[in-house]
């Protein structure tokens, strides 16, 4: 019971390593070296050439280029002595070559017993660490390349403190071999009180393999900055379900550099998956610690990159403009090459009659004839007459050629 008791400690130790950190070399923010799937840490850890879904954020953001719709992934993982993680990880296709991705990871502790110089309780205190990410992947064919951003925080009783890094990631495909490489955690260092310990730059190189199309082998070499490296394999073995898009997963893998009382470092895991749903199942003995379990929900969501058509909107159509020259006096017909040639417009130029409108002669007015005559002699025995009035002419006014009826 003490050796447990005390290797329970070594897991509470982790989560909050700098504050009990004394030689050189160590590093701060352990969740920043944990494994970020079911999926992968059933497999081993050998991530970083397989990443091809959401959790790419975690390994190696250069896989985020290989997901054809989009997804969401969310982990729980139960540790011993209360230690618990939350993961959760998104990958967005934002075009034919262009993946955008974000993922956040927390690790929680129960409350730890505080004693002083003397061993004598004097109360307990908690710790939490974590970390949110955002990445982008571009695919160039045969090569994707992918990069993060990291905000990383850490908590132990009531001191905090937070830094920012960077990962950078590559993926090489030559045939049914896949090539990957990644660097994480490069950033400052993190201080909590008066002390400053540096993130735990890590470096990978890995490949994968698939042998037919059932199964897929993977192995990698991961060098963190304050342990020594470790060789990490693992498969993945599918079968068809009953429906279309059903499938079931066998995973196994190995970690090697454990020690004799913390496991033989062997893991295994299930998963399960259903049209656009996924459930992976992650198991992984501690030797003396116990065993650590690891369960991650995933869905896919939208259309595919096939199926998404990325084009430029249309182009606005030009606002119509009148023309700036004058218009004849006379309608022309509706032709606008009578502008550009003058032949054509000294002939549409004749008076035409209109096609739409009957006419008919309009008879000629009458003229007024007036006639004159002499004036009668002027009888002496009979007063004079007054001379008749000329009659006045009226003005009609003239007709028009035609009458519209």
């Amino acid at each position: 019971m003490r050796k447990l008791s005390a290797a329970a400690i070594a897991i509470l130790l982790l989560a909050c390593r700098p504050l009990f950190a004394a030689g050189p070399g160590t590093s701060a923010v352990a969740a920043l070296k944990m494994d970020g799937s079911a999926r992968a840490m059933a497999m081993g850890g050998a991530f970083t050439a397989v990443a091809d879904d959401a959790s790419s954020v975690f390994y190696n953001p250069a896989g985020l280029a290989q997901a054809q719709r989009a997804e969401l992934s969310l982990t729980h993982t139960e540790w011993l002595a209360g230690v618990r993680s939350e993961y959760g990880a998104l990958a967005l296709p934002a075009g034919k070559k262009l993946t955008f991705g974000a993922g956040a990871n927390f690790l929680f502790t129960d409350q730890i017993p505080k004693t002083d110089a003397n061993g004598i309780n004097i109360g307990s205190f908690g710790s939490n660490e974590g970390y949110a990410v955002l990445s982008a992947a571009v695919n160039l064919g045969r090569v994707a390349l992918g990069a993060s951003g990291k905000y990383v925080r850490q908590a132990v009783d009531d001191k905090s403190a937070s830094a920012v890094a960077g990962d950078f990631g590559a993926l090489v495909s030559i045939g049914d071999l896949r090539l990957g490489a990644a660097v994480q955690n490069a950033g400052s260092q993190i201080t909590l009180a008066t002390d400053a310990f540096p993130l735990p730059l890590t470096e990978s190189l890995g490949a994968s393999w698939r042998i037919f199309s059932p199964l897929l082998l993977a192995a990698e070499y991961r060098k963190p900055s304050d342990e020594t490296g470790a060789l990490h394999a693992g498969f993945e073995y599918s079968t068809e379900g009953t429906g279309s898009g059903d499938r079931l997963f066998l995973r196994g893998g190995y970690v090697s550099g454990r020690q004799s009382d913390t496991g033989p470092g062997l893991s295994a895991g299930l998963g399960v998956e259903l049209s656009d749903w996924r459930i992976d199942y992650g198991f992984m003995p501690w030797g003396d610690l116990g065993n650590a379990h690891r369960l991650t929900l995933s869905m896919r969501f939208g259309k595919s990159r096939a199926e998404k058509r990325f084009e430029f909107p249309a182009a606005r159509q030009p606002r119509e403009t009148k023309d700036p020259r004058p218009l004849p006096d006379k309608e022309y017909p509706m032709d606008a090459d009578i502008y550009l040639d003058p032949e054509k417009a000294a002939q549409s130029s004749a008076p035409q009659p209109s096609p739409v409108q009957s006419v008919s002669p309009q008879p000629a007015p009458a003229q007024l004839v007036t006639v004159e005559q002499s004036p009668a002699q002027p009888n002496p025995g009979q007063p004079a007459r007054p001379a008749p009035e000329k009659p006045v002419k009226k003005q009609t006014p003239p007709a028009s050629d035609y009458q519209l009826y």
